[in-house]
């Protein structure tokens, strides 16, 4: 990583340490990152995947998930993020 204090990624600046290493570790495994909000509580970086291990085993950084419908496809996947919310990130957009 580039930057030890933030990580810009689509013109968000990511300043957790485990949102950085998440990011980056995605991005190694070719997966794209995107800023996520659930309905809760989260915000911060996740992957979209098919199979849940594409992300977890990817990374060593606590991960939480939930399980979605693709596309209208039949196929159940997987919303991947760390553990970790960052209440920082709340002014930016969906």
């Amino acid at each position: 990583m580039n930057d030890l204090t933030s990580r810009m990624r689509d013109g968000v600046s990511y300043t957790n340490e485990e949102h950085r290493d998440f990011i980056d570790d995605m991005e190694a495994k070719g997966l794209d990152v995107e800023l996520y909000h659930d309905r809760s509580f989260y915000i911060g970086p996740c992957v979209r995947v098919d199979k849940l291990e594409e992300a977890t085993e990817a990374t060593l950084v606590q991960c939480g998930h939930q399980s979605i419908a693709f596309d209208g496809r039949d196929t159940e996947g997987y919303i991947v993020y760390p553990c970790r919310s960052d209440n920082r990130l709340r002014g930016y957009n969906r």
